[in-house]
């Protein structure tokens, strides 16, 4: 199986450099490691982030233009599942190697729970979207999908619709919507992303999963012992990296 990663950013000067090397770090030291990544600085200003990247820089009118840009090089190109990664998140190491175990048995996206994070990488809430039921939630424009985790299959991508500029910010939402009764979707249990929470996010509005996920329901209340363990857990994360 073929896999890829990929990467897109504008301004990425506007954020905090150990923003942008979290996220390459948490890319680079996946305990899956065959995949290739691709990148595209889509304000064609040729800022490359991730090394030895399959690199491209063009002016593409918005985030949505750069992502189905890339996801459709990359299929293209032959690779199988594609992971959605997001410069001003974080991921667990073990992501790829978790969402792979899913792509064997042939689902189309692939999401996960996760842990909104504040801007200077204080775990705020824990994301908990596994046990809810993906259709009855969007029915109540609730989206629990976490985009910037998704694993994307090439089935999915070469017979979907993509995402639509004219629908941002709800463009991933969208798409889910579209495409729920045709594929198979998966929440996995494990927290698999550090979405950051903060005002600059690529879309220019309060970002699409601020949004919606609130609407799904208050986040999993963090008791004084979790936020101990969860803050250990970071602190010893930057002291490695």
């Amino acid at each position: 199986m073929r896999t890829a990663a990929v990467i897109y950013h504008k301004n990425v000067h506007n954020y905090p450099p150990y923003w942008i090397e979290m996220c390459v770090e948490s890319i680079q030291k996946q305990t899956y490691s065959q995949f290739d990544v691709f990148e595209v600085d889509y304000g064609g200003g040729g800022t490359q982030i991730y090394p030895n990247s399959i690199f491209s820089s063009e002016e593409l009118p918005t985030h949505a233009h750069a992502h189905n840009y890339l996801l459709d090089k990359a299929f293209f190109w032959g690779y199988d599942y594609v992971f959605n990664c997001n410069v001003d998140d974080y991921y667990h190491h073990e992501r790829f190697e978790k969402q792979l175990v899913y792509a064997e048995k042939k689902y189309d996206v692939i999401s996960s729970n996760f842990y909104n994070v504040d801007e200077n990488n204080k775990i705020k809430d824990v994301m908990t979207m596994h046990d809810k039921n993906i259709i009855q939630e969007a029915n109540k424009d609730s989206n629990i999908i976490a985009h910037p985790v998704v694993c994307y299959s090439k089935h999915f991508w070469t017979t979907c619709s993509r995402l639509n500029p004219e629908e941002i910010p709800r463009d991933d939402f969208e798409l889910w919507k579209r495409s729920y009764e045709k594929y198979k979707f998966i929440i996995l249990p494990e927290f698999l992303l550090y979405y950051r929470v903060h005002s600059k996010k690529v879309c220019g509005l309060k970002s699409n999963e601020e949004k919606i996920h609130s609407s799904a329901g208050n986040p999993n209340t963090i008791t004084e012992e979790q936020k101990l363990i969860h803050d250990a857990a970071r602190e010893e994360w930057l002291k490695k990296n």
